[in-house]
């Protein structure tokens, strides 16, 4: 119960507050009932530091609501620019802080004469709040003198009336006149056949009796919207819609085979449609956006490859929009825009293009001294991004260096090369590499070896059932001032041979690839005419030693990588009970073409890895290898490697993030735990068809589990594969055991 007196203070509290805004209405009453004052709810511009509150954002103090605040969690401005009226002779702030009424404040004449253009104020939010203007320093109009908490604010001009005033608005192309007296206009949704993508082409201008003119409002909003103009008279619109485009975002100028990122942020009425998707069309291609976002403003982006031109071209491309409800889909077309696409250029340096990004220099191998070669053929595959163009070149004179540059000289380009070279004297050599360029110059010396200082040497590679193999990566190598240089390389023919021009007198290091072979390497010179390699026997003759007390993983799990990406290649390995001399990955391409290798030697074992991007290979192949007292236990993996944009909601997709959540340790599960989920998965579907629908036919049941064997294998990459066994083991020992099933059931 309250006493009375403290009803008598209550009641006095309540007749304080209504004297208050009576004073605060009577205060404003004049300017308004006056109407030589024009009221400006927004200022022109706005802008605020970064320090607010969360919750009580800047944004909160320019709202357009006088019952919302914003609240700095340190000191926090918002700065705003009212344009000035040129009849206008003098301004008052109106601004609301700490829930108080709203003040009236005169602008000071030095901060209304500062500037010809504009008043300059700022609001601020610290342990006390309030607001300021700028006559070449900050002066203060209101301060709270306590509390941080802004409201609003507003200017209102003190004008002189003009005689003339002349009102009109244009709506579709169509100019309609207006009586000065009728502010309050309501536009209606334009005709069904007037829907689709609205832009900016319909505005209300008008000239008031204050001598304010073409106040232009573009018809572009997706909600209804009121406006408060200077006079305080109202237009309201309710616009029907389909749909906006906020905004297109691309590269107006680009060049040939790079890769470039186009995006549409647009705003659907999305309680008139259910589903909405997006497809840039672009050189006649059309490709599927990726959407982002909630409710009815969604972006949608997606990144292209720029196709290869011969002279600077023009593409005009747009985004195809389909809105679904419940009567079907409706397609609708984004602006057209226009793309210039400048060419690009990688040739032999001249006068013209001259940024050097490789350049070639030759060398005798014996003696050091530098040579002039022939370019007898040079064949370049390079790119920005993921289209390719191709150089095809030589030179049958004999020059010290060969210098190649690209246009434009700011850029990163891949590329990949052979190249045949020799000289007088020199057998013909050939050089085949994978470069990443740029015009940060790349010096490269080749080597030749003269026909009286070399032996040509034949290798020919055989497997452990006496068979040639054919498309062998061989190369060789040895050190030269310090750095591993490579002297020959080549593929095997269909006899399973290739000849290498090697010198006999120094040490060399033969590496032979072949997938699935383990990578065979032997260091030692070579002093024969011939070599015969078995591949296959030695990657194998020691596992059963080695291998003991061994467990390692080998990342990405995947089976299929992802073209233009970077991903981590690791290989893990832990030993309980050798002491590992050392272990290590090399990591090839389909060319046989080293991209990277790592190693360590820690003998418990641990984690290497080595970042590498896809960019313009086909395949990776991984031997990675232990060694213990001196022995090389070794094995291989590979990945294709595919273009898979446009599956970001796929069976791939989730796929990968599954894969990615055990490599993490998700919910506890590793690779022996996935096994015995794969386990149980074959077992309860082989055992429903068996019970549940009849099916008691060995050979048939085994044929489904070989199936779903290989899909979990060979299709998702979820089943390990043991230490030493040959790829997709599972798989070839399930094919085995269904095709003696088979056997069984048709021939006894």
């Amino acid at each position: 119960m309250k006493t009375k007196r403290q009803y008598n203070q209550l009641r006095q509290t309540k007749w304080l507050m209504v004297m208050i805004m009576l004073i605060g209405f009577l205060a404003i009453l004049p300017l308004v009932s006056a109407g030589t004052y024009i009221y400006q709810e927004n200022a022109n511009s706005t802008g605020c530091n970064a320090d607010w509150a969360g919750g009580y954002e800047c944004v909160k103090t320019y709202d357009e609501s006088w019952t919302t605040f914003g609240a700095s969690a340190g000191t926090g401005y918002v700065y705003e620019n009212y344009t000035k009226i040129p009849t206008a002779t003098y301004a008052i702030l109106q601004m609301k802080i700490n829930a108080s009424a709203a003040f009236n404040r005169t602008i000071p004449n030095t901060c209304y004469n500062y500037d010809a253009t504009k008043i300059i104020i700022r609001g601020y939010s610290a342990t006390n709040c309030g607001y300021e203007c700028y006559n070449g320093g900050w002066v203060t109009i209101q301060d709270s003198g306590g509390g941080n908490n802004l409201y609003e604010d507003a200017m209102i001009w003190n004008m002189t009336a003009n005689s003339t005033a002349s009102c009109n608005f244009t709506y579709n192309g169509v100019n309609n006149a207006l009586s000065c007296s009728t502010y309050n206009i309501t536009i209606t949704a334009p005709p069904s056949s007037s829907y689709g993508i609205l832009g900016a082409t319909n505005y209300l201008n008008y000239t008031d009796n204050f001598g304010i003119t073409n106040y232009s409002v573009a018809f572009t909003q997706a909600i209804p919207r009121t406006l408060l103009f200077y006079n305080q008279t109202i237009l309201t619109w309710n616009w029907g819609y389909i749909l906006f485009e906020n905004s297109q975002t691309f590269n107006a100028i680009v060049y040939e085979t790079s890769n470039e990122n186009f995006n549409l942020n647009i705003t659907y009425n999305s309680s008139a449609y259910t589903g909405i998707t997006a497809n840039l069309i672009y050189n006649g291609t059309s490709y599927a956006g990726t959407s982002s976002g909630t409710g009815s403003t969604r972006n949608f982006s997606r990144t292209i490859p720029i196709p290869s031109i011969s002279i600077q071209t023009n593409k005009s491309f747009y985004w195809n929009i389909g809105l679904t409800n419940a009567t079907g889909t409706f397609y609708y077309n984004s602006t057209f825009k226009n793309q210039t696409i400048n060419p690009i250029s990688f040739e032999l340096c001249t006068p013209a293009l001259n940024k050097t990004y490789i350049n070639f220099t030759f060398k005798d191998e014996s003696t050091g001294n530098y040579l002039n070669a022939s370019m007898d053929l040079a064949t370049w595959t390079y790119s920005m991004g993921t289209a390719t163009k191709s150089l095809i070149i030589s030179n049958s004179s004999e020059n010290s260096y060969y210098a190649f540059c690209f246009s434009p000289s700011d850029k990163t380009i891949t590329s990949t090369l052979t190249f045949q070279y020799a000289s007088t004297g020199y057998p013909q050599r050939k050089y085949i590499n994978y470069f990443t360029l740029t015009n940060g110059t790349t010096n490269k010396t080749l080597y030749l070896l003269s026909s009286t200082d070399g032996l040509y040497v034949t290798f020919q590679l055989i497997n452990a059932a006496d068979q040639s193999l054919a498309g062998v990566n061989v190369n060789a190598t040895r050190e030269i001032l310090g750095t591993t240089e490579v002297l020959g390389l080549g593929t095997t023919g269909a006899d399973g041979g290739i000849t290498l021009w090697l010198n006999p007198d120094y040490v060399h290091t033969a590496s032979f690839f072949l997938f699935p072979y383990p990578l065979y390497q032997v260091t030692q010179a070579f002093t024969q005419a011939s070599y015969t390699i078995t591949l296959g026997s030695a990657g194998t003759a020691n596992v059963s030693d080695y291998t003991k007390g061994i467990s390692y993983s080998v990342k990405p799990t995947d089976s299929w990588l992802n073209n233009g990406t970077a991903y981590s290649f690791n290989f893990t390995i832990s030993s309980t009970y050798w002491g590992l001399d050392s272990y290590g990955f090399n990591i090839t391409n389909e060319n046989g073409i080293l991209i990277a290798s790592n190693s360590d030697t820690a003998s418990g074992g641990g984690t290497i890895n080595s970042l590498i991007n896809t960019e313009g290979n086909q395949t990776f192949y991984m031997t990675y290898y232990w060694i213990v007292n001196g022995t090389i236990t070794q094995a291989t993996r590979s990945w294709q490697i595919l273009d898979l944009s446009g599956s970001s909601f796929s069976i791939n997709n989730f796929l990968t993030d599954f894969k990615a959540y055990i490599a993490t340790g998700f919910f506890g599960l590793d690779n022996f735990g996935l096994g015995i989920i794969i386990f149980v998965i074959i077992l309860v579907v082989t055992g429903t068809l068996k019970l549940k629908h009849g099916i008691t036919d060995e050979a048939t049941l085994i044929g489904v589990i070989f199936s779903l064997v290989a899909l979990f294998d060979v299709g998702f990459s979820l089943i390990p594969n043991p230490i030493g066994a040959v790829p997709h083991f599972p798989t070839i020992v399930m094919a085995l055991v269904f095709m003696g099933f088979l056997y069984k059931e048709v021939f006894t």
